[in-house]
Protein backbone atom coordinates (compact mmCIF):
# COMPACT_ATOMS: atom_id res chain seq x y z
CA UNK A 1 0.00 0.00 0.00
CA UNK A 2 3.01 2.24 0.79
CA UNK A 3 4.67 1.44 -2.39
CA UNK A 4 1.30 2.26 -4.45
CA UNK A 5 0.94 5.87 -2.31
CA UNK A 6 4.63 6.48 -2.95
CA UNK A 7 4.31 5.68 -6.64
CA UNK A 8 0.83 8.01 -6.91
CA UNK A 9 2.98 10.61 -5.48
CA UNK A 10 5.89 10.57 -7.46
CA UNK A 11 3.86 10.27 -11.07
CA UNK A 12 1.77 13.05 -9.81
CA UNK A 13 4.52 15.28 -8.96
CA UNK A 14 6.04 14.34 -12.52
CA UNK A 15 3.09 15.35 -14.46
CA UNK A 16 1.60 18.20 -13.14
CA UNK A 17 3.05 21.18 -14.00
CA UNK A 18 5.65 23.73 -12.57
CA UNK A 19 4.47 27.28 -11.09
CA UNK A 20 6.57 29.93 -11.36
CA UNK A 21 6.39 33.56 -12.05
CA UNK A 22 8.12 36.04 -13.75
CA UNK A 23 10.29 38.60 -11.41
CA UNK A 24 8.05 41.61 -10.78
CA UNK A 25 8.99 45.56 -9.70
CA UNK A 26 7.28 47.46 -8.11
CA UNK A 27 6.81 50.52 -9.19
CA UNK A 28 6.68 54.01 -6.08
CA UNK A 29 5.08 56.50 -8.44
CA UNK A 30 5.10 58.84 -5.59
CA UNK A 31 9.07 58.64 -6.01
CA UNK A 32 10.95 60.61 -7.85
CA UNK A 33 14.45 60.82 -9.15
CA UNK A 34 16.76 63.68 -7.80
CA UNK A 35 19.43 64.78 -9.60
CA UNK A 36 22.02 66.38 -7.16
CA UNK A 37 25.80 65.70 -6.81
CA UNK A 38 26.61 64.72 -2.91
CA UNK A 39 28.17 66.98 -0.90
CA UNK A 40 31.25 64.85 0.70
CA UNK A 41 33.71 66.04 3.02
CA UNK A 42 37.25 65.29 4.71
CA UNK A 43 36.91 63.23 7.76
CA UNK A 44 39.82 61.30 9.99
CA UNK A 45 41.52 58.46 8.25
CA UNK A 46 40.57 56.57 10.99
CA UNK A 47 36.81 56.67 9.84
CA UNK A 48 34.91 54.62 7.33
CA UNK A 49 32.35 55.24 5.41
CA UNK A 50 29.77 53.23 4.61
CA UNK A 51 27.05 55.16 1.36
CA UNK A 52 23.29 53.76 0.98
CA UNK A 53 21.31 55.93 -2.03
CA UNK A 54 18.02 55.18 -3.65
CA UNK A 55 16.41 57.26 -6.33
CA UNK A 56 15.82 60.57 -4.29
CA UNK A 57 18.32 60.53 -1.40
CA UNK A 58 21.65 59.44 -0.26
CA UNK A 59 23.06 58.55 3.43
CA UNK A 60 26.26 58.02 5.04
CA UNK A 61 26.86 56.49 7.92
CA UNK A 62 30.61 57.38 9.01
CA UNK A 63 31.80 54.77 11.88
CA UNK A 64 35.07 54.59 13.97
CA UNK A 65 35.85 50.92 15.36
CA UNK A 66 33.06 49.32 14.22
CA UNK A 67 30.96 52.13 16.18
CA UNK A 68 28.35 54.99 14.27
CA UNK A 69 30.19 58.51 14.89
CA UNK A 70 27.42 60.17 12.75
CA UNK A 71 25.03 60.13 9.70
CA UNK A 72 24.33 62.05 6.89
CA UNK A 73 21.18 62.55 4.78
CA UNK A 74 20.79 64.30 1.65
CA UNK A 75 18.32 65.06 -0.61
CA UNK A 76 16.69 67.48 -2.69
CA UNK A 77 15.12 70.43 -0.50
CA UNK A 78 11.60 70.05 -2.50
CA UNK A 79 8.74 70.26 -0.04
CA UNK A 80 11.63 69.39 2.59
CA UNK A 81 10.42 71.28 5.53
CA UNK A 82 13.18 71.93 8.89
CA UNK A 83 12.94 69.91 11.66
CA UNK A 84 11.57 71.62 15.33
CA UNK A 85 10.91 70.36 18.37
CA UNK A 86 10.59 72.06 21.88
CA UNK A 87 14.65 72.05 22.23
CA UNK A 88 15.38 72.85 18.73
CA UNK A 89 17.63 75.80 18.68
CA UNK A 90 18.17 78.06 15.60
CA UNK A 91 22.09 78.71 14.85
CA UNK A 92 23.13 80.85 11.65
CA UNK A 93 26.34 80.54 10.21
CA UNK A 94 27.38 81.96 7.16
CA UNK A 95 23.51 83.15 5.82
CA UNK A 96 22.73 79.65 6.24
CA UNK A 97 19.86 78.59 9.65
CA UNK A 98 20.43 75.45 10.91
CA UNK A 99 18.07 73.75 13.14
CA UNK A 100 19.62 71.74 16.02
CA UNK A 101 17.71 69.58 18.38
CA UNK A 102 19.43 67.75 21.37
CA UNK A 103 19.35 63.90 22.39
CA UNK A 104 17.28 65.16 25.34
CA UNK A 105 19.50 62.82 29.05
CA UNK A 106 22.60 62.40 26.65
CA UNK A 107 25.61 64.66 27.21
CA UNK A 108 26.50 64.76 23.30
CA UNK A 109 24.67 64.18 20.05
CA UNK A 110 21.39 65.28 18.51
CA UNK A 111 20.18 66.22 15.17
CA UNK A 112 21.32 68.95 12.95
CA UNK A 113 19.08 69.99 9.11
CA UNK A 114 19.36 72.79 6.83
CA UNK A 115 18.87 73.77 3.66
CA UNK A 116 21.59 75.05 1.28
CA UNK A 117 21.15 75.29 -2.62
CA UNK A 118 18.54 73.06 -2.90
CA UNK A 119 19.45 70.23 -0.77
CA UNK A 120 18.24 69.12 2.63
CA UNK A 121 20.64 68.35 4.93
CA UNK A 122 20.17 65.82 8.30
CA UNK A 123 22.99 64.82 10.59
CA UNK A 124 22.82 63.08 13.67
CA UNK A 125 24.70 61.86 16.20
CA UNK A 126 25.10 60.71 19.59
CA UNK A 127 29.02 60.90 19.66
CA UNK A 128 29.28 64.21 18.45
CA UNK A 129 28.23 67.35 20.60
CA UNK A 130 26.74 70.70 18.43
CA UNK A 131 30.08 72.56 17.87
CA UNK A 132 31.52 69.21 16.07
CA UNK A 133 28.59 69.03 14.08
CA UNK A 134 28.39 72.51 12.91
CA UNK A 135 32.00 72.37 12.33
CA UNK A 136 31.63 69.47 10.17
CA UNK A 137 28.56 71.08 8.63
CA UNK A 138 30.24 74.08 7.48
CA UNK A 139 33.09 71.95 6.05
CA UNK A 140 30.12 70.36 3.77
CA UNK A 141 28.71 73.50 2.22
CA UNK A 142 32.53 74.92 1.73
Amino acid sequence: MKKILYLSLMIFLLVSPSAFADPATEVNKKSQVTEFKPVYFKVPNEWSKVEKSSNDYIRMIYHYNDDTILNIYETSAKGKTLINTVTTEKIVLNNITYHFSPVLNYPKGGNLNWINQGIYFEMDSIKLDKNQMLELANKIIN
